[in-house]
Order: C-alpha cells, then sequence, then structure tokens
C-alpha cells in the first residue's frame, strides 16, 4: 500500500496536538490566553508541514525557524513571504526575552546531540528558549530520548521550569519497519517544560505518562 501523504518524522501533528491543549501546557491552565492568541515558535523546522497545521488547528501566530537558508526559502516559496519563516540559529534567537507561550522543539534536540560540539549547543538552546518564553510558556520537546538520556540536558533550576514526560507510540512507515532504526523503543518521548509552574509547590518527582 502506498503511502498517501507526506512522512513526518517524529509524530503527525494529528498524533501529538493534545499536547498544545492548555491543559497539558500548564497545571494552571487557567492563567493562559487562548490558543488563537498564543505565540507559538517552531526551532528546527525544516519542512515539517508542522507550523502549517497548527495555524490551520487555530494557533494565530506561529513562527518557524531553522539554519538552512535553502529549506526557509523553500517554505516561504511554498506558503508566501509573510508566512513567519525566518533563518535563525537556535543557540542565539533573534527575540526579545518573554516573546513567546509556547516552543515546539520536534526531533531537533536529537538532531543537535549527534553534531559536534553539542553538550554546550544543547545548553545554549535551553538557555534561549527559556529566555523567549514568557513566565507562563512551555517548551514541548518531541525526540526518541528516554529521560535517562534526556532530563541531563533539561532539568536544571536555572532554565526556571518543571517537567512532565509523556510517551506516544511511533507511526510506522506503511510497508516499514522503519521506526526501529533510531532505537529499539515503540515510542517517541514527549517533555513539557513548563515555566510558571516551577514556583509551585511540588515534590519535583516525574513520571512518565503514556499518552491517551
Amino acid at each position: 500500500k502506498k503511502q498517501t501523504e507526506p512522512f513526518e518524522w517524529y509524530q503527525n501533528y494529528s498524533a501529538i496536538r493534545h499536547f498544545f491543549t492548555n491543559t497539558y501546557l500548564s497545571h494552571t491552565p487557567e492563567l493562559l490566553p487562548p490558543q488563537r492568541e498564543q505565540k507559538v515558535l517552531i526551532i528546527g523546522c525544516g519542512n515539517s508541514q508542522l507550523s502549517e497545521e497548527m495555524k490551520k488547528d487555530g494557533f494565530g501566530c506561529v513562527t518557524s525557524i531553522d539554519f538552512s537558508r535553502v529549506v526557509i526559502q523553500q517554505m516561504q516559496n511554498k506558503y508566501g513571504p509573510n508566512s513567519n519563516y525566518d533563518v535563525a540559529d537556535v543557540k542565539k534567537l533573534p527575540y526579545p526575552d518573554n516573546s513567546f507561550g509556547v516552543i515546539v522543539c520536534k526531533g531537533t534536540m536529537d538532531s543537535i546531540l549527534c553534531g559536534s560540539g553539542s553538550l554546550n549547543d544543547i545548553r545554549s538552546t535551553m538557555l534561549e528558549c527559556s529566555r523567549v518564553l514568557n513566565n507562563y510558556g512551555a517548551l514541548v520537546i518531541i525526540t526518541y530520548g528516554p529521560p535517562v538520556d534526556r532530563m541531563v540536558y533539561i532539568e536544571d533550576e536555572v532554565f526556571g521550569w518543571s517537567i512532565d514526560v509523556h510517551t506516544v507510540p511511533k507511526q510506522r512507515i506503511i510497508g516499514s519497519d522503519a521506526y526501529e532504526t533510531m532505537n529499539s523503543s515503540k515510542d517517541h518521548y514527549v517533555y513539557i517544560c513548563r515555566k510558571g509552574d516551577h514556583k509551585l509547590p511540588s515534590n519535583r518527582s516525574l513520571e512518565t505518562k503514556q499518552a491517551e
């Protein structure tokens, strides 16, 4: 059977959209603006359709960045010059403090960790994400790395967030076992790093939750 739509690595939007509802983004969802007023930043967007899917789903302002000028030009040509696709470095984001309510890191962490200087680069990226998130914002990381391999990079008081961990079953390429190529896990991991929540009373315990 032939795949009838473009394949999205690290999940189609339909499989992860619930993670972008206010209930998941905050333990105090009543403090968050409605979806149409949320300012979203997608880092390392590539040619994924995620940005456009989120816009169609009602997010009013979605900005997408990638370091590749070629990719950004392709996306601008496809969706128009005012479609908010920018060339930018995740280690030095060109935005003021407190600019966004949601940041999406879909596969980008894994890509950074495959490069040279990855430890410094991932820390710089997390610091920049923390800086441009507003006081009740959330960073949503989708990765194939389990907590034992990822918490060391994202759990630090200086980032100013609390963390919840969820799992979602990997999608399979039709007629293929391609999800086996990264590692043996059948799941992707979703880390929701919430600013604001870290100020609430908490025992800081982490639980990996199976996404419903």
